[in-house]
């Protein structure tokens, strides 16, 4: 996995340059949604393992603060 994860950074750090207003912050709307603000301050990148499927996670499009 650490190869994998050194090649996502990378790649986000080659790619964010070209396309800036990308490198924003994740924000939570009001319908609960997530989406991205386009500060270009850059990306917080966090690598995690989990014994958890895809499945269990349910619908990653809105945030559940229970679940994080």
């Amino acid at each position: 996995m650490g190869n994998a994860t050194e090649i996502i950074k990378e790649s986000l750090a080659k790619i964010l340059v070209e396309f800036y207003p990308f490198a924003g912050c994740l924000c939570v709307t009001k319908d609960g949604k997530m989406v991205v603000r386009c500060t270009g301050e850059g990306v917080p990148f966090v690598e995690a393992v989990s014994n958890s499927t895809i499945e269990e996670l349910g619908d990653i499009s809105r945030v559940d603060p229970v679940k994080l």
